[in-house]
């Protein structure tokens, strides 16, 4: 299956999923959702406000209306922003298969591939931008909500909340195929700039980049500015969440690190260095740990890895395949090397064989221990050693001996 943008567009994107629905299937919500009613409530009413749900019907109403349908448990996640939640569908439910196999157990992600911004790329172009070179960042609106959803596969992915069902026509959080229909439709932006002449643009999920360079005729002015971009997407109804924009500036914020452009440096922003350093220690105060909260840590570390190259060695699984999940640091851009200058870090420089090759299996980890295990001793080591760091990396123009 592949993805085309026009139809999918004009008529709303298949989901891909292969499963017929036969009979209804409305399991029970989770109980980050029941503790958090209100929040569900006001969530519900401000996707009928946006027109991204139809509803309330019973479930005779919409059984007459649609045939038979499925919903997915409802669960409520907490943002980034204090005092901000998101809603989110469990389509991995069941586990185990059964009469009514998971959305996400039928959607092949392989058939959503999309473009991503990743670290590596960001160094790629600081390194060859000339003196001058500033870089914006912009936000999308709502991104997987402006994607809709087509006709005939709305019938899986059905709201039921106290007693009620919602029909959802947008591209919903948490299928397999979301952010693949988001990611080809932001490809499709990107294209469009870089032909106008708005880039270089690079984005992960809905986070965009541009990088603007001075004139050649008049260093003292820009190719283009934010208001440039923010036209363009106006013509082409394209939504930016134009509060959070950054104008064009030396310093910007990307996949959670403050990079400078001038002083070719990269550090973890202090927002992350405090959220990665409260999961450090509270996994550090466990006697006994369950994988998902090893995989959130070991996946922090190897993200901080990428400026702070002490740690990688550290980053190691006890068990009977100790490097089972762990990236091979080598397929990092060849040009990193340490910077005791700049306390814990990384420099980067232009020359390497692997120069290509990109970073964005950083964050496929997959620990080899059993739901449950002690803490080892090599992994205690592994999180102080890594906490410790003082997360500054230097992007000088060349690799130095």
């Amino acid at each position: 299956m592949s993805i085309s943008m026009t139809p999918g567009l004009q008529h709303g994107f298949r989901l891909g999923t292969s499963y017929s629905v036969t009979c209804t299937s409305t399991p029970p919500n989770q109980n980050s959702a029941l503790k958090n009613p209100d929040v569900v409530r006001k969530a519900i009413a401000n996707e009928l406000h946006a027109g991204c749900y139809t509803g309330p019907f019973s479930a005779t109403e919409l059984t007459n209306l649609i045939g038979p349908f499925r919903s997915a448990p409802l669960g409520v996640v907490a943002k980034s922003t204090p005092g901000e939640f998101r809603i989110i569908q469990d389509f991995s439910f069941p586990c185990n298969g059964g009469e009514h196999p998971a959305l996400n157990a039928e959607i092949n992600p392989d058939d959503f591939q999309c473009e991503w911004g990743t670290f590596d790329e960001v160094v790629k172009i600081i390194i060859s931008a000339p003196p001058g070179a500033q870089a914006a960042t912009l936000d999308v609106e709502s991104a997987y909500r402006q994607m809709p959803v087509s006709i005939v596969d709305q019938h899986n992915i059905v709201i039921s909340w106290e007693d009620k069902l919602y029909v959802d026509h947008c591209v919903p959080f948490g299928a397999r195929s979301s952010n693949g229909i988001f990611g080809r439709c932001g490809d499709g932006m990107s294209n469009i700039c870089r032909v106008r002449g708005l880039g270089p643009v690079i984005k992960w999920v809905d986070d965009y980049l541009y990088f603007c360079f001075p004139s050649s005729s008049d260093p003292s002015t820009f190719t283009y500015s934010v208001d440039d971009v923010v036209a363009l997407a106006s013509l082409l109804g394209w939504p930016w969440k134009l509060s959070k924009t950054k104008d064009f500036h030396e310093i910007f914020v990307y996949l959670g690190f403050e990079w400078d452009i001038t002083h070719r440096t990269v550090r973890i922003t202090d927002q992350k260095k405090e959220k990665y350093a409260n999961r450090i220690r509270s996994w550090l105060g466990m006697d006994r740990v369950n994988l998902l909260d090893t995989e959130k840590m070991v996946g922090s570390l190897v993200h901080c890895a990428l400026v702070i190259t002490e740690g990688r060695p550290r980053l190691r699984m006890s068990g009977e395949n100790p490097n089972a999940g762990i990236p091979a640091f080598r397929r990092l851009y060849s040009g990193i090397f340490s910077r005791a200058s700049a306390g814990a870090g990384a420099g980067i420089g232009q020359s390497g064989s692997d120069s290509g090759r990109e970073s964005a299996g950083f964050s496929q980890i997959s620990a080899a221990k059993p739901a449950h295990s002690r803490t080892s001793q090599r992994g205690r080591k592994a999180a102080k050693g890594c906490e410790r760091q003082n997360e500054v990396a230097q992007i000088p123009p060349q690799l130095h001996a």
